[in-house]
């Protein structure tokens, strides 16, 4: 009889700031252990707070981070949620590439998980955040945020403007990821 490998998951998270990605990562993390990564974590733990930064903090240090954490649970035979905005399709390549990791780990189930809002619920949860109503349009800009399309992973599209709408997100993802 053969072994069956069970497959592993790696989940990056996507959308813009406010959008819910890090409630959505600790769901994964708490109800189903992932190994959550945050890109916000790490920025604090190397400069002190998160965006935005200024010309002296190489921001290319928070990505380096993430790769090998990411590279070092998968190695470990951990489910991964990458909790970032990936607002790039280079950066979200770059997050989803395990190929150099040995078998079976450079096998772990790809997923793009995006998460979409209206500009009113960004306003009013930016504003909850303390957060000035252009701080997410700003943001925008100097990142050049380019919206996910379709690759060689799999995309999750969730509208999540509602409590019923992380609930179903919940839901789906607690039935849809191991």
């Amino acid at each position: 009889m053969q072994d069956i490998i069970m497959s592993q998951y790696l989940v990056v998270m996507t959308g813009v700031p406010a959008s819910g990605k890090s409630t959505v990562a600790k769901f994964l993390e708490e109800s189903k252990g992932y190994s959550r990564i945050s890109g916000d974590d790490i920025s604090v733990e190397l400069f002190g707070h998160t965006y935005p930064f200024s010309e002296g903090e190489d921001t290319g240090l928070i990505w380096n981070v993430i790769y090998r954490k990411r590279d070092e649970a998968l190695s470990d035979k951990r489910n991964v949620v990458i909790d970032t905005t990936a607002y790039s399709q280079f950066r979200r390549r770059e997050l989803l590439n395990i190929h150099g990791l040995p078998m079976p780990y450079s096998l772990a189930q790809h997923h793009l998980l995006w998460l979409k809002v209206t500009p009113d619920i960004i306003n009013d949860r930016t504003g909850q955040k303390g957060w000035s109503e252009n701080t997410v349009l700003k943001w925008m800009n100097d990142v050049m945020w380019e919206p996910p399309r379709r690759d060689k992973y799999r995309l999750l599209e969730y509208d999540n403007n509602t409590p019923d709408d992380l609930e179903r997100i919940r839901a789906d993802l607690k039935a849809r990821l191991r």
